[in-house]
């Protein structure tokens, strides 16, 4: 059986589409507590329910969205995740985390990224964590529900709907954009290849946030809304590493970003896709 927590967000989503009747998707309300640590009893309670072996709980869950506090996105994003861990250690279970390529930046600070560094580096720090548990860092994810307000192709979007014009760097910022669904793919990859510790899940193409707004802008016949090099440049930020395949998942066709993410932004545009419920936003 594989459970997957967090079953209303678009990581969520895909990943309970992909496997389809073995998975278990549980939402928020659901597991909102175990973040406690009283909760442990819980959490075993729940687990020792499947009868089947080789069991594994992928943690979809989290929040990312700024307006949470530090207090609120620790209790998620790492006490929740660890008290799953020590109990699914416990019982024999795989256990596969989520993160962000970001964790790997020096100089990135925020209470997100502190709070996905602490599960990181707790996975890192205990080798009978490494035992049982994945942590799998990823890129900027889209497709699925419409992009948050906050995120890039959050603001795209609205300047192509409000008709208002975006502001923003000169943009030499490196970016991964992955289509949810092939991400989803890829973590099924990970899952059969047994990996344990932290992986990266990349596809090494990057594109610059300069070259995505161009080229999305210009699809939409709207290039004079996109005003480049009026904010400052951000210091820490990613302007020239570039990520690389690895094992598990070689075998993984990423979609071409810059024509798959004007795909989706037009479908959005379109049908008038909802956000997802922010308290399932990953990343």
């Amino acid at each position: 059986m594989i459970v997957i927590m967090g079953n209303s967000g678009n990581l969520g989503s895909a990943l309970i589409s992909h496997f389809g009747e073995s998975a278990l998707g549980i939402g928020h309300l659901f597991f909102k507590d175990w973040w406690k640590v009283n909760e442990k009893k819980e959490i075993e309670r729940f687990l020792t329910g499947f009868r089947s072996p080789n069991n594994s709980i992928l943690i979809a869950s989290g929040l990312l969205d700024p307006k949470f506090t530090e207090e609120e996105m620790l209790r998620v994003n790492f006490f929740l995740p660890r008290n799953v861990i020590e109990v699914a250690r416990e019982l024999n279970w795989r256990v596969v985390t989520f993160g962000t390529i970001s964790e790997t930046f020096q100089g990135h600070v925020s209470p997100y990224l502190r709070s996905k560094q602490a599960l990181g580096e707790y996975l890192l720090s205990s080798t009978t964590v490494g035992d049982v548990a994945t942590h799998v860092r990823l890129h900027t994810l889209y497709g699925g529900g419409r992009p948050k307000p906050y995120m890039f192709l959050g603001q795209i979007l609205n300047s192509l709907l409000s008709r208002e014009p975006l502001k923003m760097t000169q943009g030499k910022q490196l970016r991964e954009y992955h289509d949810v669904n092939d991400d989803a793919l890829a973590i099924d990859h990970i899952l059969n290849s047994g990996r344990k510790g932290v992986i990266d899940l990349s596809h090494g193409q990057p594109i610059t946030l300069r070259k995505l707004a161009e080229h999305v802008f210009l699809r939409f016949d709207s290039s004079e809304l996109l005003s480049v090099g009026l904010l400052p440049e951000p210091i820490a930020e990613n302007y020239d590493r570039i990520f690389q395949k690895e094992a598990p998942y070689l075998d993984v066709e990423f979609r071409t970003s810059l024509e798959a993410i004007g795909d989706y932004l037009e479908l959005i545009m379109k049908k008038g896709f909802e956000s997802k419920d922010e308290s399932q936003t990953k990343f």
